[in-house]
């Protein structure tokens, strides 16, 4: 029941970064929210190491690649959106900061691209652990 709500709030919080993100929030605001975007999945998987559950670390990890990857691929889009039409670069945009809204939120991508990726490794870092003991 625990990883239900933790999973709601994560989401509650995803579609407030991307909110903040669209409406121009004040520095201060998205990075508050980028901050605590990654608090429901580090709570995940300090819960899942107690309780050695494999599913909720797996989950966890597809999610940061999934978005890590997205991310990655739509940034390279918006770079060759130079040679497009504007109104394709700012569809591209949109996009982005929906997809990828805690990066865009807190108007600093180095947090939230060190978040994501601390994420990523604790978990690639439990599931290790797991196949050993």
């Amino acid at each position: 029941m625990r990883n239900t709500f933790l999973y709601i709030i994560w989401g509650i919080l995803y579609v407030g970064c991307a909110a903040l993100g669209i409406f121009n929030a004040p520095e201060w605001a998205g990075v508050l929210g980028c901050i605590s975007f990654f608090i429901p999945p580090a709570l995940l998987l300090w819960q899942a190491d107690r309780n050695s559950d494999q599913k909720t670390v797996l989950t966890v990890r597809n999610l940061s690649l999934i978005w890590l990857g997205t991310t990655l691929l739509l940034l390279i889009l918006n770079i060759f959106s130079v040679a497009m039409s504007e109104t394709a670069g700012t569809v591209l945009y949109y996009i982005l900061v929906v997809f990828s809204s805690p990066m865009v939120c807190g108007q600093k991508w180095i947090i939230a691209m060190f978040l994501w990726s601390y994420v990523l490794m604790t978990s690639l870092k439990l599931l290790k652990e797991k196949k050993k003991g």
